[in-house]
């Protein structure tokens, strides 16, 4: 299938945006300075709970405490139907449009790159409609697809995969059928030479290689010089760029545009070496000294790179500055499937608490890729052999087992499986946290009574941070599974989100689970602030500094009560004005971005206590700790007229008009673990001033078993005797 590029608008809020930008300018001193925008960190995920499932509620909880997730990133949902499939207007009306108008009214609009669900959500989607819409436009574009071949493209997706395609799917666009849908999948490294636009600037991207095929380099500067300034991400611009510079002689020009590339993803030495524009060019010291600093990747795959749903990926695999020439996507997991054959309350707790530990862990052992006669394995096989040498460039141990498991391990760092059952006691093996142990076979998502495979959510239970399914047969097509430089990308130190998503090019069927964050091989910044006071008068100022073995600091963005708020270059001091903002509490998080591709994130949070003008909320529980059957009795006072308002999260649980308040709330509606509440009144010119969070903890056993939402299917009715001739009477 051709590779299908077009423009999807990521959310309707950008004139909003700009309006809360304007807001906040005033309060927190930030230079601008270029966007630092991939990486993902808890600020940059949004977790969606089904408020009408016990399970859900307490994964949510669960996850919100161990991620240190914002409270305004969670979502509660109700209505969501308790089956395994639902139709594709059911996800739309019921899922995706509401979470995305949660998001726009939290003013979130800029931040999210990541939306996962909790479990108690259906796996799949039934998008028939879609799929007629999809054979239709391909027949339109004389491009029609084969009767035998439309049984690859059946009409179920999952639920991740349609939320990683969200924009699309908004817009009845069906491009996640294509088999090469995924333009953040890191595919061969030829392709980010290639053309990298649509329409006009296709064109013009064309008239400049034929100008230097021509030998008419000055006549392709002048067209490429347009190109790289409307995009100057854009690697396979600046790569035609320097080699146009290059043929001209202009050394610091040619050296520019290379320094552009590479920044951007052109990681391969040798390439730059053996271009015959860059021979007179490599004995100069400013071009020498540059490409001595070049990384010496292999040019056979395209290099790791941190996702954001603000990059516009183009058709090469790089990054362009308009939507109409890039697709947006929103990363997207399911920390575990606790319904009918998916895992225990308890399975999947310990998973997510496995896996939060395991970050910037480093962890020694080998990666396994089996191969058997299995075409679920033999699939995978041809590409082997290069994830397996890259991994050793990173000193990470791998091997090749003819075994369904390899047997008797105990150094499980990673695996790559294919078998239809899998019985993992009886190979006595160990995973070791943060692992991705994926297996390819038809049924790895179907959670139904008889599945008949093993389901993905078991390498959860045995130890893995995350696993993959398909939600429907999908034929042995490399393009809908996990290709094995997933490895790869996870020990580079991608988040175990962006390592599935780069790594799977038509990921529609593909269900994926476990915790989207998890990154046991990233080198997180390790940056440290001066003292900050907790309760706040006036304008304070945060120094900050890296330790030594820290990775360089690209950026340092600032939430304010988890939105969004700035962005400073370095490491240069945050001033904070807190006469600008409303009295009461407010949490202030730095979060501090490594330099590089990957970039990974540390967060510093502090809660702050601001008292400029005397207003105060208070809220306290007559018992912070009660069973799930219980009720919390909270009592909320404030020195503000009134009304008062309880909030979970962004959410308003209660509302008084007085100016104090008692509030009666069912432990059962906020769901076992722990959970956090706070209280807002408005000040005189309607300002929410708010209370700290009070901490509450719900008790109540987990379930051992995950819960049957589907019944087995009924035995078949009796056969009718046949007569003495065979026929039936």
């Amino acid at each position: 299938m051709p590779r299908v590029a077009r423009v999807y608008r990521f959310f309707q809020g950008a004139a909003l945006w700009l309006r809360i930008l304007s807001l906040l300018a005033g309060i927190i001193s930030s230079s601008s300075g270029a966007p630092v925008w991939a990486g993902g960190g808890p600020e940059n995920l949004v977790l969606v709970v089904n408020q009408d499932d016990a399970g859900s509620l307490l994964l949510a909880n669960h996850y919100v405490a161990l991620r240190g997730i914002p409270a305004a990133n969670v979502i509660h949902l109700s209505g969501v139907p308790r089956q395994t499939t639902i139709t594709l207007e059911q996800f739309r009306t019921l899922i995706l449009k509401p979470v995305f108008e949660a998001i726009r009214e939290r003013k979130l609009d800029q931040q999210i790159d990541l939306i996962v669900y909790s479990g108690g959500f259906p796996a799949s989607v039934n998008v028939a409609p879609a799929q007629e819409t999809f054979f239709r436009e391909a027949a339109t574009r004389g491009d029609p697809i084969p009767e035998e071949l439309k049984i690859l493209f059946s009409p179920t997706a999952s639920l991740t995969a349609l939320t990683y395609f969200a924009i699309p799917v908004l817009e009845n666009q069906p491009v996640y059928f294509s088999l090469s849908s995924n333009q953040y999948f890191r595919g061969e490294a030829a392709r980010l030479l290639t053309q990298p636009f649509i329409g006009d600037p296709a064109k013009q991207f064309d008239a400049a290689v034929e100008a230097i095929n021509a030998a008419e380099h000055g006549k392709a500067v002048e067209i490429l010089k347009p190109l790289q300034a409307a995009h100057p991400n854009q690697v396979g611009v600046a790569w035609l760029l320097a080699r146009a510079h290059a043929k001209l002689g202009e050394e610091r020009e040619a050296s520019e545009a290379l320094t552009r590339a590479v920044r951007n993803g052109l990681q391969y030495r040798g390439l730059v070496l053996n271009e015959p524009a860059f021979k007179p060019l490599l004995d100069q010291p400013l071009f020498k000294g540059l490409v001595s600093r070049i990384p010496d990747e292999r040019f056979d795959f395209l290099v790791s790179q941190g996702f954001s749903s603000r990059y516009c990926w183009a058709p090469n695999g790089s990054v362009n500055a308009t939507r109409d020439q890039g697709m947006n996507y929103l990363l997207s997991t399911m920390l575990a499937h606790t319904w009918d054959t998916g895992l225990s309350e308890q399975d999947a707790v310990a998973a997510l608490e496995r896996s939060v530990a395991a970050d910037g862990s480093q962890p020694k052992g080998t990666v396994y890729f089996t191969e058997t006669s299995d075409v679920r394995t033999t699939t995978r096989k041809p590409n082997f052999a290069a994830a397996m040498l890259k991994l050793k460039r990173l000193k990470l141990e791998s091997e090749v087992s003819q075994s369904t498991v390899p047997p008797g391990k105990q150094d499980i760092v990673g695996a790559m499986l294919g078998s239809a059952g899998i019985n993992w006691p009886e190979y006595k093996c160990q995973i070791k946290p943060g692992a991705i142990v994926e297996n390819l076979t038809s049924y790895g998502a179907v959670f139904g009574a008889n599945p008949g495979h093993t389901q993905c959510t078991e390498f959860l239970k045995w130890g893995a941070a995350g696993s993959s399914g398909t939600v429907v047969e999908p034929y042995a097509l490399q393009q809908k599974f996990p290709h094995p430089m997933i490895q790869v990308h996870y020990a580079r130190g991608c988040s175990l989100a962006e390592a599935f998503y780069q790594s799977v090019e038509g990921p529609m069927q593909l269900l994926i689970v476990g915790d989207a964050l998890c990154q046991p091989f990233a080198r997180f910044p390790q940056v440290t602030a001066g003292a900050v006071p907790e309760e706040v008068k006036g304008t304070i100022t945060i120094e900050l500094s890296k330790a030594e073995s820290s990775p360089e600091i690209a950026a340092v963005e600032i939430f304010l009560d988890g939105r969004l708020a700035g962005r400073r270059p370095g490491l240069n001091p945050v001033v904070f004005e807190s006469e600008k903002v409303t009295d009461g509490y407010h949490e202030l998080r730095l979060v501090a971005v490594a330099s590089g591709l990957i970039q990974s994130r540390q967060t510093l949070k502090f809660p702050l206590w601001v008292n400029n003008r005397g207003e105060s909320v208070t809220l306290t529980a007559s018992e912070p700790e009660i069973d799930v059957d219980g009720k919390f009795e909270l009592a909320a006072t404030t020195s503000l007229p009134g009304p008062l308002q309880l909030l979970r999260g962004g959410e308003v649980l209660a509302e008084n008009g007085a100016a104090s308040a008692k509030f009666s709330i069912p432990a059962g509606k906020l769901g076992r673990g722990q959970v956090e509440l706070l209280v807002a009144a408005r000040d005189p010119r309607g300002r929410a001033v708010y209370s700290r969070p009070l901490k509450l903890k719900v008790k109540g056993p987990l379930r051992d078993k995950p819960l049957v939402v589907t019944l087995p299917p009924p035995p078949p009715p009796p056969s009718k005797p046949s007569a003495p001739n065979g026929k039936a009477p």
